[in-house]
């Protein structure tokens, strides 16, 4: 794994001149290493090479949402390496916070939610061909239920002798109650952005504006339900109820339980993660917020 300063060499390696005076860690994910540089400058470094390879269709689409969506994406500057690999991205840094339930002022929320809602309903009207000129991969809804089939099968191998009997037996029966319901795939498959977890969306706090939408890696061409499930957990059933009160795309009648099972199986990937890290931290997180979910049924 890169340190931070490793980082900061390989800047001055690939992008001599750009003179880095002062740099920080921000927003440490799974996937990327992030620096703040000069106070003005986001710059990414993937931490494997199937991140490399996201980074690169993340390169690829985000010029083409910058027009259409009524909110800040980034605009990569800096870009190494070749069209479909790319390891590092800087871009300038988007004013504004991560959302977080806790310190934002309620009187604010509405007007928030009100803009979240609007630009989704931008992103999932994007044209789903243009997406795919971009690279985004995806395709119908039985290309998307084969994929979370084939999760499922991998979560049964890796996580489920983890698990004391009744946990098993009750995990199996949310997925295949999900994967046997012939509606939970009747959806119109729409570009989403598929991690929109509120450290994603950022706003200013002292007004409640919404100023952008970071980290496109995991886009995709799939549920629009699964961009709802991330503000559902992070903040609130109520919240993402304001934005969906905006949202200008049809809804089936199962959305919210959709919205329900996409956000009880983050911990899954948490899991998943741990183990291809050997990280033992974020097995023991992710087993203790998937018994929450299977007590909470």
């Amino acid at each position: 794994m890169l340190s931070d300063e490793e980082c900061v060499r390989e800047l001055a390696e690939r992008f001599p001149e750009l003179a880095v005076r002062q740099w920080r860690p921000v927003q440490q994910g799974w996937d990327s290493v992030t620096l703040l540089v000069n106070d003005e400058w986001i710059f990414r470094f993937a931490r494997r090479p199937d991140v490399a390879v996201r980074l690169a269709r993340e390169a690829r689409l985000l010029p083409a949402l910058a027009e259409p969506l009524p909110i800040g994406v980034p605009r990569f500057e800096y870009v190494s390496e070749a069209e479909e690999v790319v390891w590092l991205v800087g871009y300038g840094a988007i004013s504004g916070q991560g959302l977080d339930v806790a310190s934002l002022r309620r009187d604010l929320m509405p007007a928030l939610a009100h803009e979240l809602g609007a630009a989704l309903t931008a992103l999932h009207s994007f044209p789903v061909e243009r997406a795919r000129e971009r690279g985004v991969l995806g395709g119908d809804a039985a290309d998307w239920r084969d994929e979370y089939a084939a999760f499922y099968a991998e979560i049964q191998q890796h996580i489920f002798p983890l698990f004391e009997p009744e946990e098993r037996e009750q995990a199996a029966a949310k997925w295949d109650e999900y994967l046997g319901n012939a509606m939970n795939f009747a959806f119109t498959p729409a570009l989403i952005h598929r991690d929109l977890g509120p450290e994603h969306i950022l706003c200013d706090p002292e007004t409640g504006r919404l100023t952008g939408i970071i980290d496109w890696g995991d886009a995709w061409i799939g549920d629009p339900a699964i961009d709802f499930a991330g503000i559902w957990h992070g903040m609130g059933r109520a919240f993402a109820e304001q934005t969906l009160a905006t949202y200008r795309r049809p809804v089936e009648a199962n959305f919210w339980q959709r919205v329900a099972f996409y956000a009880a199986i983050g911990p899954y990937y948490e899991i998943r993660f741990g183990q291809y890290e050997g990280d033992t931290g974020h097995i023991a997180h992710g087993l203790e917020e998937l018994r929450k979910t299977l007590r909470a049924r």
